[in-house]
């Protein structure tokens, strides 16, 4: 499914202690549009993925509203995934696979992901999971008690779900997690390979410090009542944090549901002095019945906010909105990206990395940023009137030749005054905008 990338537009209303944020973001829209907005800024850059999908049991009422062209796919869009749903398991898989190839490209090499599921699509995930990031790169499915009392069928009791772990790529090594000692007393025949050993019900990832109990309580001590279901107890996702995260990580979720991740984050920045960013995104959940509703505003924002309130954290976060494509309809339409936002998208489309140098950027000369030995340059005003009388001409390509002596340059612009045989021999590469841009292959 190809998506086009979009714009993160701020909305500073609903910035929280902003001077304190630190790179904190919290994104609302669709998750699969967000990622993929997230690249020019991020790709190969996010340490640390926990992410909390559906889990597809036919109860959750989660819809499948990705747009797409297929008829047979057009077909599921607004519809509830319900139980009785014969195609419940095509759906969730096609809402999944393209997300988690964004997730893949966002992770940095040393990168881990940890995704929470349950027995509906267990396998499924891991089958996906094995062609997207390699099967060699499974690390563990851990299991974790959801509840201290569950359903029983066929006197079995259903009262734990996974953690699915794969690592991005090379090796991966977790943080040293200190043992107490206490109850280590038991020999045999392994003592002299691996010490002694305690006698355990359970394991820490299976123990009740990580129950959906805890998190209930937790929401319910901020909120003053049960604003959320499903969510997952930041003392969990905090655990996760001290395995597989440095002090200066990019934290990323984008199934941010009650705010968990980011509340864990600065938790754990409180503890041991770190640098930890966080980047949560997550859906409105609006629907014609509720067409207010908005779960990022009012719960994922609300809960960091009395978070940051209640235990003191000295941080702040921004608040960003998906906004308009960045495509050739969308702009000869007249809807127009700020000059960063499409700089910072054309060095990704150029260089393939993300431009570490926004301030770097210079309305006023065009210049977005150098990439090895080439220099980039957008020639473009947030204006359409503006846009029609723009082009690259004589004396702009002298003044860029005079600027980039020995480089080549790359400009990016609505039309070009000049020949062929003048750019070749000046050593600059003209890219049309709107429409040879977004035709534009590697």
């Amino acid at each position: 499914m190809a998506v086009p990338f979009h714009t993160l537009d701020e909305i500073p209303d609903l910035h929280y202690n902003p001077e304190k944020a630190n790179g904190n973001m919290i994104i609302e829209g669709d998750n699969l549009v967000a990622l993929k907005a997230l690249l020019p800024q991020f790709s190969g850059k996010v340490k640390c993925i926990y992410i909390d999908p559906p889990y597809n049991t036919g109860n959750e009422g989660w819809v499948y509203n990705d747009k797409v062209n297929s008829p047979l796919l057009k077909d599921w869009i607004g519809k509830e995934v319900a139980k009785d749903d014969l195609t419940r398991h095509d759906k969730w898989l096609c809402m999944m696979v393209p997300r988690l190839k964004l997730l893949f490209q966002l992770m940095n090499e040393n990168g881990v992901i940890f995704i929470s599921i349950d027995d509906n699509e267990l396998s499924n995930l891991i089958s996906s999971c094995n062609e997207i990031f390699g099967e060699e790169n499974l690390i563990s499915v851990l299991p974790r008690i959801t509840k201290k009392a569950g359903k029983t069928s066929d006197n079995i009791s259903k009262n734990s779900d996974y953690i699915v772990v794969y690592k991005r790529v090379g090796n991966l090594e977790f943080e040293k997690i200190e043992i107490d000692d206490e109850g280590y007393k038991h020999s045999d025949e392994y003592e002299e390979e691996r010490g002694k050993y305690k006698l355990s019900q359970t394991l820490e990832f299976i123990e009740n410090q990580f129950s959906n109990d805890n998190s209930r309580k937790e929401i319910e001590k901020l909120f003053g009542y049960k604003a959320f279901d499903y969510s997952k107890p930041s003392i969990l996702i905090k655990k996760i944090l001290e395995l597989a995260s440095d002090k200066d990580s990019i934290v990323l979720d984008s199934y941010a549901g009650s705010g968990s991740t980011m509340h864990a984050v600065l938790e754990l920045n409180k503890e041991d002095g770190g640098n930890r960013k966080c980047i949560m995104v997550q859906m409105t959940e609006a629907t014609e019945a509720e067409p207010e509703k908005n779960i990022c505003k009012d719960i994922t924002r609300e809960r960091v906010k009395r978070a940051i309130d209640k235990f003191g954290y000295e941080s702040g976060f921004k608040y960003y909105r998906v906004g308009i494509p960045l495509d050739a309809e969308t702009m000869l339409a007249g809807q127009l990206p700020t000059y960063s936002q499409f700089a910072k998208y054309v060095y990704y489309l150029c260089s393939g990395e993300n431009l570490e140098n926004e301030d770097g950027i210079n309305e006023e000369t065009y210049f977005v940023g150098e990439f090895g030995k080439q220099a980039i340059y957008l020639v473009y005003k947030q204006d359409y009137d503006t846009l029609t009388r723009l082009a690259l001409n004589l004396s702009m390509a002298e003044r860029i030749k005079k600027e980039q002596p020995g480089k080549r340059r790359i400009v990016y612009a609505p039309s070009c005054f000049l020949d062929e045989e003048y750019l070749a021999e000046n050593q600059i590469d003209y890219v049309g905008i709107p429409y040879n841009l977004f035709q534009r292959t590697e």
